[in-house]
């Protein structure tokens, strides 16, 4: 396939850029104007540290060599590229230093047309490059997976060519995810190159169900309710210790050799010089010191979502044993150590993460949290038309693990009145795991279960809500859906410590009222406080402030990380 040099000059900077580093030994009074007629003509600036070389390698392009055959230099590069270019007269004239010192050549390349190059690459390292950024990010959740992580990386190819970047990214070609969005794959720019990787692992849901039931009922004793028998308990327990040896740490570790060896490929053929990786699965820790070894003038972000030693494991890992806990500390500080910067996604875990590395510098240690894409809620309109009760939302996946139980909340409304509780009803959009569905069962108040629905049609969906429902009973983490939620201007409910950090963005932001998720008591005042606004009475929530909101906005994140890292800086 063409490149269409109207929406990506880079990418002909680049090829020309290739074409004239191959050339270096005719003076620049050779250069002759060609009379061919002009079929288009395009501009393009590159720079490079060497002027008389830029302009002996114009000079020579500019000679067309009348045997139509290239140089022997030029045999190691794309033929067809130089049939082309060589036809193509090209003319320079020396601008202003640049910002960096390096002196700045105006090409004008004529008689190429749009759509006719297949760029080829220098090797890494090359003086020469264009005048876009190149970044690489690889990442496990990208679309078609859906949730949560997937539009952080999404909302960073569609941001950051605004600040001179050109992106690649590496990602799964058959991702084993629990949830699936494939309208997210409409909002990935065409000009972002996307590398596919195959994943050996099993699907996630025959994994879910398989692990689950061996651990389950092998973490019970024989004679214990639920318990399998002598024999069949043992089975289990050497089959999940078993298990438990061959997927540490995880089982995207499959994937990590085949991204190792396409990552090598991507990062010299497209002349890279930013990487950003997103963890988790924690296993791709394993990518950063062969790779920042091997090219130690890649400028390496590694951008850690969940932190590993200080909350996954502890509060999530169900199949963690002493020897997983040795490895995570070995892989994590390697690549702590060999990254030049590491993003967390809130204040306090950006914190842990500089205690815990008090050797490495600690402007290393950035926060970007998570975001909301704006035009998701340009027309996002709250309506109570045809219904007089309160209506609370619960927008994501729903788990049992100590940081997102709502067992409080579910029992604050099983306490209420009859004649309050009849008024409120609680609805979820999104995945219930197996281990959640108890929490729901025989409840007294009313529950209504969307299930799982494409980000378009679940933020809609909100607009016929009163308050959002936000479980984050750790008081180091966001919920990621809490971007999703402020934007709606709707009060945002959350079951979350008043000293933790999402009491703390809601206090900054006036999103809404933080009450801890383990007191009944407390959330039904809340509750209470609540009906008092619909009915236009005195009550605790405050007012969104739309400045403080924005910030968030992904386009202001994405601006935010290029400062803090100095992405397409050297």
């Amino acid at each position: 396939m063409g490149t269409d040099f109207n929406r990506n000059p880079g990418m002909l900077a680049r090829s020309a850029a290739h074409a004239l580093a191959t050339h270096r030994s005719t003076k620049p009074s050779t250069m002759r104007r060609s009379s061919l007629q002009l079929k288009e003509t395009k501009e393009l600036v590159f720079q490079t540290g060497n002027c008389a070389c830029a302009a002996r390698c114009v000079a020579t392009i500019g000679e067309r060599p009348r045997t139509g055959e290239p140089p022997p230099s030029v045999r190691k590069w794309d033929l067809g590229l130089f049939r082309q270019i060589q036809g193509a007269p090209l003319r320079t004239r020396r601008l202003p230093a640049g910002e960096h010192g390096n002196r700045r050549f105006r090409i004008r390349a004529a008689g190429i047309q749009r759509g006719s190059l297949r760029p080829r690459m220098l090797e890494y390292g090359s003086l020469y490059r264009s005048m876009s950024h190149r970044v690489l990010i690889i990442t496990y959740l990208f679309p078609p997976s859906g949730g949560i992580g997937p539009p952080r990386y999404v909302g960073y190819t569609r941001h950051l060519p605004a600040h001179g970047c050109e992106v690649s990214v590496i990602a799964p070609k058959n991702p084993h995810t629990p949830l699936y969005d494939p309208a997210l794959l409409q909002q990935v720019p065409p000009e972002t190159r996307v590398h596919r990787v195959f994943s050996p692992t099993v699907p996630y849901f025959l994994r879910d169900r398989v692990w689950k039931n061996i651990s389950g009922s092998a973490g019970r004793p024989p004679g214990a309710p639920g318990a399998d028998s002598g024999l069949i308990h043992t089975g289990k327990k050497l089959v999940k210790e078993a298990v438990q040896r061959f997927f540490n740490p995880d089982v995207q570790k499959f994937w990590v050799p085949f991204v190792l060896r396409r990552a090598r490929r991507v990062i010299r053929e497209e002349g890279i010089q930013t990487v950003i990786l997103n963890i988790p699965p924690f296993s791709l820790f394993a990518l950063v010191p062969p790779l920042k070894r091997e090219f130690p003038r890649l400028k390496w972000i590694t951008e850690i979502r969940d932190d590993w030693l200080g909350y996954y494991l502890q509060f999530f890992d169900s199949a963690k044993t002493d020897a997983k806990r040795r490895l995570a500390i070995r892989l994590e500080g390697d690549a702590m150590r060999a990254s030049d910067f590491v993003v967390a996604v809130t204040p306090a875990q950006r914190d842990a993460m500089r205690d815990r590395y008090p050797d490495q510098p600690s402007g290393k240690f950035l926060c970007v949290p998570n975001g909301y894409d704006g035009e998701l809620y340009e027309n996002f309109r709250p309506s109570r038309e045809g219904r007089d009760n309160m209506v609370i939302t619960y927008y994501g996946s729903l788990y049992a693990t100590p940081p997102y139980d709502i067992t409080g909340y579910l029992d604050a409304l099983d306490r209420l009145p009859d004649q309050i509780r009849d008024q409120i009803e609680t609805r979820f959009i999104g995945r219930i795991a197996r281990e959640a569905e108890p929490l729901l069962a025989g409840r007294k108040s009313k529950l209504t279960r969307m299930g799982f629905l494409p980000r378009g049609e679940g933020v809609a969906k909100l607009q016929e809500t009163d308050y959002l429902l936000l479980a984050a009973n750790d008081p180091t983490q966001h919920a990621g859906k809490l971007f999703d939620y402020l934007p709606t201007g709707l009060p945002v409910l959350a079951l979350s410590p008043a000293d933790g950090e999402v009491a703390r963005l809601l206090r900054e932001s006036g999103g809404g009222v933080a009450v801890n998720g383990m007191d009944p008591e407390a959330i039904q005042q809340v509750l209470t406080s609540a009906l008092a606004r619909l009915r236009g009475e005195p009550n605790q929530f405050p007012v969104p402030i739309p400045g403080a909101i924005a910030a968030f906005e992904r386009k202001n994140l994405v601006a935010r990380l290029v400062e803090l890292t100095g992405i397409g800086r050297e």
